[in-house]
């Protein structure tokens, strides 16, 4: 019996022909072009990174001797997967080929001394290698790059120039303080409307019951009287066991504790006592609000979204059964 195909069949099978060609084809032509990795096995111990040549804008990060990502000449702390990823990206740049070897093409490449970004890493206050980073290809896949100060330009795997396009504020860490929520044993939110204290109670397990906590409200100047919700303390107390800002306020150092703070939360735990106040209240613009915060865990004050400041200033209300 003869076998017919439709018209549909065998557009398909002509199109699956074509990619399986064009598959080949890539395969072959990178073969020729010499496809290389440049890697290093050696982990980064400092990295700056300088758009241009304004050495203003210069990214400044070290590894300190706790192993700890620092950045600019205030050693912020540095967020630790940003910083994971610049390393990742310098250990290894995976090279396509060479596209130009002539200097005089570095503008059309985002290679000049405008737009380049460049990057170099160090470990025992030895250079390891630096590479400068041009424009990102329009598939945004791939990017172009000299190495080592040599005038041959590449093309590189990676969007590397997004990658390392960063600020010391988009590198600095957004964590004022982080613990597990489990091992918070009391927590006390004070406003100028009084204060309330809660007070975590654990009851062990027996062969007929399994260990209990439950939170029992121990201080009380309010003047709201209720009866609070163990489970609604916990769901709320997941929520303020690690605060995240949402920028640093520049113009501020040093926590000092304020009276007349709009609220002041503080946690305690089994290894450590936590403060953070609600400082101001600031009318960004008609649809957003700042607030400006402190804590004894950052020598810096910083502002919060509104659901942050709506849990460190919790209402007792919303905590009732």
């Amino acid at each position: 019996m003869k076998k017919t195909f439709s018209k549909r069949t065998i557009t398909l099978i002509a199109l699956t022909a074509v990619l399986a060609l064009i598959y080949i084809l890539q395969i072959i032509a990178t073969s020729k072009t010499g496809v290389k990795t440049v890697k290093t096995e050696i982990d980064s111990e400092e990295i700056t990174i300088t758009k241009g040549m304004n050495s203003l804008e210069e990214i400044h990060l070290v590894k300190t001797s706790e192993n700890q990502w620092v950045v600019g000449e205030n050693q912020y702390p540095a967020d630790s997967s940003t910083v994971s990823g610049f390393d990742r990206s310098l250990k290894e740049i995976k090279l396509l080929g060479a596209v130009s070897s002539v200097t005089n093409n570095a503008e059309r490449y985002g290679l000049d001394d405008g737009h380049k970004i460049t990057v170099s890493s160090y470990a025992n206050k030895k250079l390891l290698h630096t590479i400068s980073i041009g424009k990102n290809t329009s598939t945004g896949n791939q990017c172009y790059v000299q190495l080592d100060g040599k005038n041959t330009i590449y093309l590189a795997s990676g969007a590397l120039h997004s990658t390392f396009d960063a600020t010391t504020d988009s590198v600095r860490s957004k964590n004022v303080y982080s613990l597990p929520s489990s091992e918070i044993s009391s927590v006390t939110v004070k406003t100028k409307d009084g204060l309330y204290t809660l007070q975590k109670e654990t009851k062990d397990s027996t062969d007929d019951t399994p260990a209990k906590v439950s939170w029992n409200l121990t201080e009380n100047t309010t003047g709201t009287n209720v009866s609070v919700s163990s489970e609604k303390v916990s769901s709320w107390l997941n929520s303020v066991s690690s605060v995240n800002v949402s920028s640093w306020d520049k113009n501020s150092s040093g926590y000092k504790k304020d009276a007349d703070a709009v609220a002041t939360l503080s946690v305690k735990s089994s290894s450590d006592e936590i403060e953070i106040q609600i400082l101001e209240q600031e009318e960004d613009s008609e649809s957003e609000t700042k607030y400006l915060c402190a804590s004894n865990k950052s020598k810096y004050n910083f502002y919060v979204s509104k659901y942050t400041a709506s849990n460190i200033n919790k209402n007792l209300e919303e905590l009732s059964e």
